[in-house]
């Protein structure tokens, strides 16, 4: 590189830029010692109020995957009558049986599920992955807590009246094994206060909570516990329970996180959840503070001997390579937009300048992309309505590459016609109805964002209604509602008056083609006077019942489904055609019967 180059405007900027950042390190030698101390105890807080916080999040998380499963297992199909108050001992083992493989298949989806159990009053039968007793106390001489007898079990665990209730620690036998574990107890039928007819119980062990704290043991040495709002501890790392006591009484419960040196000693942090109201404590030694500082002091002069060598140096070196490319730039866009960079200020006016009008030009095409999208979508919409796409992988792909959402798979069809001008056609009509068109879809889309619109000629305009339920009666009552109100609002502000021809319900992307030919059909069928609204459903028209049904459109999308090797998509339309001869026509027997040949 030439002198001139090595010695611009931009070189000299960077180098007197890089040589007061040299004098930071040589300052902060003198200081860093003093302040190393803070600086490691807010790094070892922050890494150990993380894990606190990670652990946390993972323990509530876990809790409410509990819980979900819970009153998931309370509605199952199996179970949900078990619940119920029976006149007379009734034993019903299906679902007893089918229910205890329910939960089975669920005890690897979560390790707080591995002693889960379901207690039914009504039976007095106990639930767990895959068994079932059939009296309690032959689940109670394997499963039980040591200090709690059977009939205290029975009273206090499975008959009480719990929501979502956490028992503290106490040591119990899981099957000849001792454990120290938590308990998660929920009474079955959900939030109800008179007598509980079942109780969902899972037993955690304490241990796999704990795994959650040990990165703050094996980091800094320390100790850690989790206790609920009443000071019982839930698990504990490196600490005993007469410990535990002391730092409860403690901890203020006004206080999110609580930070204090004991004694110099040790660094205290507590948390609590706003979930549960439970406190997550962790004690960091001193020595462990301090390890970082000292790490600190013997780099910090090292840093600073090195820099006085090395450090102007490395400003040239980043100067020269900073600037350079600067350099090039300016170099690149002098050519192309032929301005001289020496008429500015300085190199960055100058290259500010040039990409704002690259900006603008980039907005522009932007502009027309975005016109063209909508083209695209438009053309979309219509394969839609006339059946061109056939794979619903391929309409998937196709929605989200054009950025197009659907509520579901499910939904209605219908067309707005806009009344008064009959066959009138001038130049004022024409842009009367563009008008009306454009406030039409304007006000449906207001109505329902996630709608489908398309134009069909100068005063229609079809729609695609997509609703997230399969439920016939909603469907109808939600395409009514949002017709009702579109045609109140344009009457009152427009007072224009719109019909809507409305098709059945579909249910999958390759129906919408029948949906859109049912309300074609109703437009055909049914002539609309000037100036009055109408809301026809292709289900309410009295239709020929003597003639065979087979649309041309209908014949159309079957060759192309076939030549397209859409075998399933051929199947359902032959079921669909089947269907409306058979079942919805009074055909003759000879039509009938030609029919059941082919």
């Amino acid at each position: 590189m030439s002198l001139n180059n090595r010695l611009s405007k931009t070189f000299r900027r960077y180098f007197i830029s890089y040589m007061v950042i040299l004098l930071f390190p040589l300052i902060t030698g003198v200081i860093s010692y003093q302040v190393s101390v803070n600086v490691a105890k807010e790094s070892s807080i922050e890494s150990s109020e993380l894990i606190l916080n990670k652990s946390k999040e993972i323990l509530e998380s876990r809790i409410m995957e509990i819980d979900r499963f819970t009153r998931q297992l309370a509605l199952n199909n199996f179970n949900r009558h078990l619940l119920a108050k029976k006149d007379s001992y009734q034993l019903d083992v299906y679902s007893l049986l089918e229910t205890s493989r329910y939960i089975s298949t669920y005890a690897h989806s979560n390790d707080f599920l591995d002693d889960f159990y379901l207690y039914f009053k009504n039976y007095d039968a106990v639930l767990k992955g895959g068994s079932v007793y059939f009296r309690a106390d032959h689940f109670y001489e394997l499963y039980h807590y040591d200090h709690l007898s059977y009939d205290e079990w029975k009273k206090t665990i499975l008959e009480a009246n719990h929501q979502g209730e956490i028992i503290p620690l106490r040591s119990y036998s899981s099957n000849k094994r001792n454990l120290s574990v938590i308990t998660y107890v929920q009474s079955l039928p959900f939030n109800t206060f008179s007598e509980s007819l079942g109780t969902a119980v899972v037993t955690i062990d304490h241990q796999q909570i704990g795994v959650l704290l040990e990165g703050l043991t094996k980091q800094y040495g320390g100790w850690a516990f989790i206790a609920d709002k009443e000071g019982n501890p839930l698990t504990m790392m490196g600490i005993g329970e007469d410990g535990i006591g002391d730092i409860i009484s403690k901890l203020e419960s006004d206080i999110n996180s609580t930070f204090e040196l004991e004694d110099n000693e040790e660094m205290l942090i507590s948390i609590e959840s706003g979930f549960n109201g439970w406190n997550y404590v962790a004690g960091i030694p001193k020595e462990g503070l301090m390890k970082k500082a000292k790490m600190i002091k013997q780099i910090t002069w090292a840093v600073t001997g090195s820099t006085l060598f090395i450090g102007v140096f490395i400003c040239l070196l980043l100067a020269h390579k900073e600037s350079t490319p600067i350099n090039n730039l300016l170099h690149v866009v002098k050519e192309q937009f032929g301005s001289d960079p020496s008429n500015h200020k300085s190199e960055f006016d100058f290259l500010h300048g040039n990409i704002s009008k690259l900006i603008v030009n980039n907005k522009t095409l932007e502009k027309e992309l975005s016109s063209q999208n909508e083209l695209l979508k438009d053309t979309f919409i219509k394969s839609l309505l006339n059946g061109e796409v056939y794979s619903p992988k391929g309409i998937a792909n196709r929605a989200e590459q054009l950025q197009i959402f659907f509520r579901g798979e499910v939904g209605i069809v219908g067309i707005l016609q806009i009344n008064g001008y009959g066959d009138m056609e001038n130049r004022e009509i024409h842009n009367e109805l563009s008008t009306s068109r454009f406030i039409l879809k304007r006000t449906l889309r207001k109505l329902e964002p996630s709608i489908l619109m398309t134009d069909l000629n100068s005063d229609k305009v079809a729609f695609i209604l997509t609703v997230d339920t399969e439920k016939e009666e909603v469907i109808n009552n939600e395409a009514t509602r949002l017709i009702e109100s579109l045609s109140s609002s344009v009457v009152e502000s427009y007072r224009i008056a719109v019909s809507a021809f409305i098709g059945n319900s579909f249910k999958g992307y390759q129906q919408i083609n029948r949906s859109y030919y049912e309300a074609r059909e109703a437009f055909d069928l049914v002539s609309t006077k000037i100036n009055e609204r109408k809301m026809i459903w292709y289900k309410d028209i009295a239709r020929e019942t003597n003639i065979f049904y087979y649309p041309i459109d209908l014949e159309l999308r079957l060759i192309n489904l076939l030549n397209a090797g859409e075998a399933s998509d051929a199947k359902d339309i032959l079921k669909q055609t089947f269907h409306e001869n058979l079942c919805e026509k009074e055909l003759s027997p000879q039509i009938v019967g030609s029919y059941s040949k082919k």
